[in-house]
């Protein structure tokens, strides 16, 4: 069975699969894409407390084909993982592909019509071949789309319905378009094999999200190009201390704005592997625009005394499974199955001791005026919309005040019209649809 995240972590599903689990024993789920909790977990709740999904004793394997070594212990640990689990690795070279950076452009303009250039090129689309590029912004996009008369792929709604972003991608299959302006909602998952050309327009922000970007080129082993062309960097990123930098911002904004050269390809398997490789380190690699003048290239210590085993393979993958060479599979499961329930049930008696506590706050406010208790008048007689004090202090203004609260990022659901927030029904009921 197939399903997204979404609705493998609705109630409705789990209890259909405990159901299944009693007629047919459910043994493995499989969770593709395992980096994108690093990346999308600030707006999709789905992607958070991940060890939900081991309902009861089965093997869980998780792949990615962008998880940064640094980053291993934190995934296994959403997943709930045996801490012992087998890693398999494979490297993320990628021979056939030529990393093309270009000096940072001025202006979105200059992007744009550099972009215009290398689609112009003498080395024309063939009828199977198909061209990307990536935007890092919705007006960006939409006006190279607009430049080009292609079609613009994203996850905006209000721009593109479900069914408009499939006709664009059936345009762009077909080759009714072979050119297509798409943002990171289509950096993973589409393994279109002849993909010619990747083309980054701007500065991407995180390496793991470019790292997936780049790689819809070549997916036939065939020769691709993937070009880079950055605005002027504004003001690195700053990664709290002690914390690790899953998302690679400082090593994407390191590789975009060098103060040295340095092989390109050094740096997105440095990353990706842990031990870079460089394009001068075999001749079948592709070389990268820096390495086609090896004289200004930063001299590279590179260390290949590593257990991973180096291939050629396109397809790279980070694999994350149980390990049962010391237990039996079924107990090691089973532990995995209870330390899953464990950590369930802690997260929900700490949600319902913060609900609690703000119900009780709230009902602190509950049969009077919110205006007029907190300006010490004491009364109960009327509600806020209501109320004497406000009306002679100023409604319009309170009413204007209301309309210009804004929240960040990090409160995910709050009701706009009573400014409560949607972390549980028994606070305030979940908008839906």
């Amino acid at each position: 069975m197939l399903v997204s995240a979404d609705r493998a972590k609705s109630a409705h599903w789990q209890q259909a699969l405990a159901e299944v689990n009693q007629h047919i024993p459910v043994t493995q789920m499989v969770f593709d894409e395992a980096h994108l909790p690093f990346t999308a977990d600030k707006y999709r709740d789905s992607l958070t407390n991940l060890y939900d999904f081991r309902l009861f004793p089965m093997q869980l394997v998780v792949m990615s084909g962008t998880v940064q070594p640094a980053s291993e212990s934190t995934l296994i640990d959403m997943f709930g993982l045996d801490p012992d689990c087998i890693i398999i690795r494979t490297p993320t070279i990628r021979p056939e592909l030529e990393y093309i950076l270009e000096h940072p452009y001025q202006s979105n303009n200059h992007i744009a019509a550099r972009v215009v250039e290398i689609l112009n090129a003498p080395h024309n689309l063939n009828e199977q071949d198909r061209a990307l590029i990536f935007v890092p912004y919705l007006d960006q996009g939409k006006q190279l789309a607009e430049i080009l008369h292609c079609d613009f792929y994203n996850g905006d709604k209000t721009l593109a319905s479900n069914e408009d972003k499939e006709a664009m991608y059936t345009h762009w299959i077909k080759g009714t378009q072979k050119v297509m302006v798409c943002t990171a909602a289509f950096g993973a998952g589409n393994d279109y094999p002849h993909v010619r050309t990747v083309i980054h327009v701007g500065s991407p922000q995180e390496m793991i999200g470019c790292i997936q970007e780049k790689s819809r080129a070549g997916c036939d082993g065939q020769r691709a190009k993937c070009y880079f062309l950055p605005r002027y960097p504004g003001i690195p990123p700053e990664v709290p201390d002690g914390q690790i930098d899953h998302k690679g911002l400082t090593a994407m904004h390191n590789w975009l704005f060098p103060k040295n050269p340095v092989c390109l390809r050094y740096g997105l398997t440095k990353f990706c592997d842990g031990v870079g490789t460089s394009c001068m380190d075999d001749m079948s690699y592709q070389k990268c625009s820096v390495c086609q003048y090896p004289s200004s290239i930063k001299p590279l210590i590179v260390n290949h005394n590593t257990t991973t085993h180096i291939s050629t393979l396109k397809r790279t993958a980070t694999t994350f499974t149980t390990n049962h060479s010391n237990n039996s599979s079924s107990d090691t499961f089973t532990v995995a199955a209870n330390n899953s329930k464990r950590r369930k049930i802690a997260q929900e008696v700490k949600v319902n001791q913060y609900v609690d506590q703000l119900k009780t706050s709230l009902d602190y406010f509950n049969g009077t005026c919110a205006y007029c208790l907190t300006h010490g008048i004491d009364s109960n007689t009327h509600d806020l919309m209501h109320c004497p004090t406000l009306s002679t202090q100023g409604l319009v203004q309170y009413l204007t005040w209301k309309q210009q609260i804004t929240y960040g990022k990090d409160h995910k659901q709050i009701c706009y019209h009573c400014h409560v927030p949607q972390c549980n029904d028994k606070l305030h009921p979940t908008f839906s649809g």
